[in-house]
């Protein structure tokens, strides 16, 4: 139950976790969208107000185009011109009609003025028709360009921002140009469209800039007669000048106006979409308060951490309720299980259900039914299995006796012909011939080998009979591997050596009968399979154990039957047996043996070479000799091969 609660509780943690990181996620997606968003619209109503600007100054253009080729003015400028070529008269003699320019103005159109090509005033409807040198820059610009836009001034007599757009007059004959039309836009008119532009936020303004970031035209009338101020933009004029249009979120610009302060600022350039002679080079600038962008985010995340707190609320309410369903059929089926533990005949499991959970408890009924009947079973079976153990167990112990019984019935006549031979061969080896002494020898050899398998059986006997009772004393290896090597000695093949390498004063704490039968098993195997070469008896160590190995030049085991040599009654195939003999459990006995004193028997061996068996034991220092001899560590004996060197 508990473990269904927990998937339950990970499940909700997780739900609701996973709510948690969307609204996240969501709201900083969101917000990066929101900004998106903003800045787009910001930039479009730049856009919108530069094109708006840029219209009404097209406006004016093809007013003073449509101007400019009025019949009646330009006869007054011909005319003008021919009476000055004429005489030296000029325009206050009353000779020659002038227009009346006062009937051309507009809202738009403040004043009009006509010049020659030179700059000289012709005609104007300012109060002050004193020639200046602006005139003459402005015929100059008009001349090289046909069009001539200047930037809006303050003119500080009427109090007003006027705009100069300067056209050519035209011979309608030729196309010859013979004066200049300066119209003086109201450029109030500007301010107005900006005053009226919306820009969907109630903190937005709209200014026009010029190319060096003054400030000419102001959507809030209260800046309109500032006069020509710096914005403090001079860090920001080279971004708006790299691109058409952009957004600038602008912290602390020093402006003297406070609009420019803490604001987001898209900007849109004038694109010439009108075909002008000249760009004025203009920007369109639409503030907003950085804080308004925040607050309207933050309602946004608002609402929506409102709507996540109500959907991870309603997910919590499901689950709950969710739980509970679940939960009361699994807990019927706990108890059904508590009780079947306690009495087998209780398995009654209260699940009326038709989904997952009640094919459960249909199926623990069918389980908890089979689990009485199979139980009923296994006793039966469980009984048959104890008396055949029993059985098993009384002819293992026939057998042990048997053999140990057979074992010793053999040993004593085998010990009367050696006997018997051992004290009559010196004393008639000399009477004798040489093959009658050969005959004795294989005798006392057949007698030695026949003892060496009774004396198998008979170990073979008491492992299998698991006595083990063991007598530790100190024990001098290397008389020990001396009295074994004289067991086997009859054994040896012609020229094969048994060399004793351990030093005098080695000795370890151990069963001597116990070793000694290991010993002589391991000399067995090697003088066995040794027809030529050099058995070598040494010792050796590695970490807490010491080892004391035997190593031959023999056949050699290949490294598919390492794993089998020490199996009972085992040898490397049939003609081995054939032709060596033996029972095939010296090795098997000696590797129990090993087990009995805490030790182990390692090999290792290369067909053809050699083999070399190790006898590990635990290092124990003997407590009759003081400090035990040094013994030479091998590291990684499992590994070396009969060619190496040894200690």
């Amino acid at each position: 139950m508990k473990i269904v609660q927990n998937i339950v509780r990970y499940a909700a943690t997780m739900s609701v976790t996973g709510i948690i990181c969307t609204l996240a996620a969501t709201s900083y997606l969101k917000s990066n969208i929101y900004y998106f968003n903003a800045e787009r619209i910001l930039v479009e109503r730049a856009s919108a107000a530069i094109r708006l600007i840029d219209s009404n100054i097209h406006t004016g253009l093809i007013q003073a185009q449509f101007i400019a080729r009025r019949p009646i003015l330009v006869r007054f400028v011909l005319e003008q011109s021919a009476s000055r070529e004429a005489s030296d008269r000029n325009l206050r003699d009353g000779s020659i009609p002038a227009p009346n320019l006062e009937n051309m103005l507009t809202s738009l159109i403040w004043h009009i003025s006509i010049l020659d090509l030179q700059g000289e005033l012709l005609k104007t409807t300012r109060p002050d028709t004193e020639t200046t040198s602006a005139y003459g820059g402005i015929a100059q610009a008009v001349r090289a360009r046909g069009i001539h836009m200047g930037n809006p001034f303050l003119d500080s007599a009427e109090r007003l921002i006027l705009m100069p757009i300067g056209v050519l007059i035209e011979d309608p004959e030729n196309g010859s140009p013979i004066g200049v039309l300066l119209l003086e836009l109201n450029w109030q008119d500007f301010a107005d469209l900006l005053s009226t532009f919306y820009t969907q936020y109630d903190s937005g303004n709209v200014m026009l800039l010029d190319g060096t970031g003054r400030l000419f035209a102001h959507s809030d009338p209260r800046h309109i007669f500032r006069g020509f101020i710096s914005l403090g933009l001079d860090p920001w004029l080279p971004r708006i000048r790299k691109s058409i249009s952009g957004v600038l979120y602008i912290s602390d610009s020093g402006s003297q106006v406070p609009e420019l302060n803490n604001v987001a600022l898209a900007y849109a350039h004038s694109t010439g979409e009108y075909e002008y002679s000249s760009n004025p080079g203009w920007v369109a600038a639409v503030t907003v308060d950085r804080h308004e962008l925040r607050r309207d985010l933050l309602v946004n995340q608002g609402w929506d951490l409102l709507l996540s707190m109500a959907l991870a609320f309603c997910l919590l309410i499901g689950v709950f309720l969710g739980t509970h369903r679940l939960m009361r059929p699994l807990e019927s089926i706990t108890a059904a299980i508590g009780r079947f533990g306690e009495d087998r005949s209780q398995i009654l499991v209260e699940v009326d259900r038709s989904d997952e959970l009640g094919a459960l408890a249909r199926t623990f009924r069918d389980m908890a039914q089979n689990l009485e009947d199979s139980e009923v079973e296994l006793e039966t079976k469980i009984q048959q299995l104890r008396e055949a153990n029993e059985s098993l167990t009384e002819v293992a112990r026939l057998k042990s006796q048997i053999l140990s019984n057979v074992s010793h019935e053999l040993r004593t006549p085998l010990h009367a012909i050696i006997g018997f031979v051992e004290l009559s061969l010196p004393r008639v080896r000399d009477q004798i011939d040489v093959v009658d002494a050969a005959n004795f020898d294989r005798v006392l050899r057949n007698a030695y080998q026949q003892l060496g398998l009774v004396e198998a059986l008979l170990a073979y006997s008491r492992t299998e009979s698991g006595r083990s009772d063991l007598h530790l004393e100190t024990v001098a290896i290397q008389d020990l591997v001396t009295e074994c090597s004289e067991l086997v000695s009859y054994q040896l093949n012609q020229g094969v050596e048994v060399a004793n390498v351990i030093s005098p004063d080695f000795a370890i704490r151990a069963d001597r009968i116990v070793l000694r039968q290991i010993l002589v098993n391991m000399l067995s195997n090697a003088v066995k399979f040794t027809e030529s070469g050099r058995i070598e008896v040494g010792v050796g160590a590695r970490d807490t154990e010491v080892g004391i190995y035997v190593q031959d030049t023999g056949l050699g085991i290949s490294q598919k039957n390492l794993s089998q040599i020490f199996e009972e009654f085992w040898q490397v195939d049939g003609s081995s047996v054939r032709r060596f003999g033996g029972t095939g459990l010296g090795l098997s006995i000696a590797k129990r043996m090993a087990s009995e004193l805490g030790g182990s028997i390692s090999v290792t061996s290369i067909l053809g070479e050699g083999s070399r068996f190790t006898l590990w034991l635990p290092h124990e220092t003997p407590k009759a000799g003081g400090e035990g001899p040094k013994v030479p560590v091998e590291k990684d004996d499992e590994h070396k091969t009969p060619s190496d060197d040894h200690s």
